[in-house]
């Protein structure tokens, strides 16, 4: 009902944007404000141009991504800001030797002395107020491209699509298009849908046993916003056409719009997650949202596949990169154990690098069969995205409380399991049924 809301206030359209929301650089901070300034770790991310290379390979990003521009701009840059140290330290040493000037032997000399250091400052200042400016424009381009920049892939992600592990048999008899069974369903259009009866009873059913079953592995469910701003969404290196944007009232010029993602969606965890900081000792933390996700979708497909609103169970998990590649694989196990109990075939397999998202550095997809379509559909998720967001949105935990060492926290997060859809695939399954034992063994 909110997304029709929208649609009758014909709020949907993107105004173009001019200036990242998550980086505002000098140039612009009279115009916009800064909330963060994210970690941009130029020297460790292009210590090696080959590296960047190969990543751009595996990922398909080759041709769209010009390094040799990024290391000229990264050049230019390193140069100008050298200089611009250089012309800073002159200045203190100037700033001290005015100071000095003062015990000179004979008043002539004192001000003679003043006069040529007061000189000195104001060409400095000079020099100095160039190089900001030229340093500023600089800064502009390379770090938006910079920023742009995916994230380093996982030793575990395959350049072909990995199949991890299968459950059940396909269903290979045709079977009707879960639409048609008007008692489960009352499609108007992918924005506007209800469930009727037992259909409607399983999502909900489904929802509360998936909360209670990752309770009993230590996860905090939490009540999420079903906003996010511009700086999450572009932290999670996410494109903002993805979701559904709802500007402000007033005709001013905003950088950091209000974004519809839902309440059991990465980005709503990520809200609790920027700029902040906690102690060793409590990490992994584990979290776990039930609820709603809302995303654009193509308007002329007719599907429960392809719905603006879904019913989702989501997950978000952080701590060192030891402790997240070890719940990686934990809660991979433990998402195959849950959908075990759903008794339909569905198989777990590693994304290809070419398919990963920007943030992503290794991605596990679960898979359903749709009998109508005869072809796999995801119904949910599980991405490990190192300390790349955590960087953007300064996320961090304290490694040392004597000296006060803190790390990035390294973040796993995924969609658990996508109900609308998976409610399709077992209506399709079951002629327009949802089995019994499914409703009992929820409830």
């Amino acid at each position: 009902m909110l997304i029709r809301l929208l649609r009758v206030n014909d709020i949907f359209n993107t105004p173009r944007r001019f200036v990242q929301a998550l980086y505002v650089g000098n140039k612009n901070i009279k115009k916009n404000l800064r909330l963060l300034t994210p970690i941009l770790d130029f020297e460790h991310r292009l210590s090696n141009p080959k590296d960047v290379e190969d990543n751009l390979r595996r990922r398909g990003l080759s041709e769209q991504f010009d390094v040799n521009d990024l290391f000229s701009q990264w050049e230019m840059y390193s140069s100008i800001k050298s200089k611009k140290e250089e012309i800073e330290n002159l200045q203190k040493e100037a700033s001290q030797r005015l100071k000095e000037a003062k015990y000179g032997e004979t008043l002539k000399k004192r001000e003679d002395a003043r006069r040529k250091y007061a000189l000195e400052l104001e060409t400095l200042a000079e020099d100095l107020s160039n190089c900001t400016g030229a340093l500023d424009e600089v800064e502009e381009k390379f770090v938006k491209k910079f920023l742009s920049l995916p994230n380093e892939t996982n030793c575990l992600t395959p350049q072909e699509v990995q199949i991890v592990s299968s459950f059940g048999t396909i269903c290979n008899e045709k079977r009707e298009h879960h639409l048609a069974y008007e008692d489960s369903i009352e499609y108007y259009s992918n924005t506007a849908y209800f469930l009727k009866g037992d259909a409607a009873k399983f999502d909900n059913s489904f929802s509360n046993y998936c909360i209670n079953y990752f309770r009993k592995h230590n996860f905090i469910d939490f009540s999420n916003p079903d906003f996010a701003k511009t700086i999450l969404v572009e932290g999670a290196g996410l494109p903002l056409e993805k979701f559904y944007e709802v500007p402000h009232e007033l005709d001013v010029h905003h950088t950091n719009w209000m974004h519809l993602v839902g309440n059991s969606s990465m980005l709503s965890f990520l809200g609790y997650a920027i700029k902040l900081r906690v102690w060793g000792k409590y990490i992994p933390l584990q979290w776990i949202s039930a609820g709603r996700t809302y995303s654009r979708t193509n308007q002329d497909t007719f599907s429960l596949y392809n719905v603006s609103q879904s019913s989702t169970v989501q997950i978000f998990q952080a701590g060192s990169e030891e402790q997240m590649l070890h719940k990686f694989k934990e809660t991979l196990a433990m998402i195959t154990q849950l959908f075990q109990k759903l008794d339909v075939h569905f198989r777990i397999l590693y994304t290809p690098a070419k398919e990963l998202n920007l943030a992503e550095s290794l991605s596990a997809k679960i898979e359903m069969f749709s009998p109508h379509s005869k072809k796999y559909i995801e119904v949910g998720n599980l991405n490990y995205y190192s300390d790349y967001i955590s960087k953007r949105l300064l996320f961090s935990y304290v490694k040392d409380r004597e000296t006060n060492e803190i790390g990035f926290a390294h973040i796993v997060s995924g969609t658990v399991c996508n109900l609308t859809r998976i409610l399709a695939i077992i209506l399709e399954t079951n002629n327009g049924i949802v089995p019994s034992h499914l409703l009992d063994e929820f409830v």
